[in-house]
């Protein structure tokens, strides 16, 4: 995933699935399992943004990453985030395509202006969760066993991520989401891909 098209007024970000989008519960957008989070790092510039991830996450963001702006898409909420968590009154739309398995997430130019080549990006799958812990927006917990309503392959503590699937460099994505230390306290570091790279 990666800034794939533009309007005059939208940058178009493809999200694409390997496996189905189902509506199982109904939503407004055709999107009922998957969360998407869209982290934008717009000046490359070390700690000018937000090492924060959306609550829930149970990630951060390495400083030569930080983002200014998060978008958040899940079946019905569609928000964009400045730095400093505050949502901005961007409206987010998201076109979910059940054919193709992909997810289009529309985000006004007028907030984030218009895609540069020296963008970073993070981009998270995560569950979606209608009863989630009061420090999550939304997102399903991964605990040490799968259950019914939680995915397996976690430890059980609040460290391990909440992150299912992110957009990375082969053998990346274990790595980063596999560096938190429990006994530290310190969460997993994720960073940005970049066009260039």
């Amino acid at each position: 995933m990666l800034p794939s098209d533009e309007t005059d007024s939208d940058v178009i970000f493809y999200v694409q699935f390997k496996g189905p989008i189902e509506n199982v519960w109904g939503s407004p957008i055709g999107l009922s399992v998957q969360t998407i989070d869209i982290y934008i790092d717009t000046d490359g510039v070390p700690g000018s943004g937000s090492a924060e991830a959306l609550t829930g996450r149970r990630v951060r963001i390495s400083e030569g990453s930080a983002g200014e702006f998060a978008g958040w898409v899940e079946g019905w909420n569609q928000s964009l985030f400045s730095a400093d968590g505050s949502a901005l009154p961007a409206k987010v739309r998201a076109v979910t395509d059940p054919i193709h398995r992909r997810v289009a997430v529309q985000v006004p130019k007028s907030a984030i202006g218009p895609p540069m080549p020296d963008w970073g990006y993070i981009v998270f799958v995560l569950g979606q969760e209608g009863f989630p812990a009061s420090d999550s927006l939304r997102v399903r917990e991964v605990t040490h066993l799968a259950q019914e309503w939680r995915f397996g392959g976690g430890h059980d503590g609040p460290f391990d991520p909440n992150v299912i699937d992110m957009l990375a460099a082969p053998g990346e994505q274990e790595r980063m989401l596999s560096g938190y230390d429990a006994a530290a306290g310190a969460l997993a570091a994720v960073r940005a891909v970049r066009v260039g790279e």
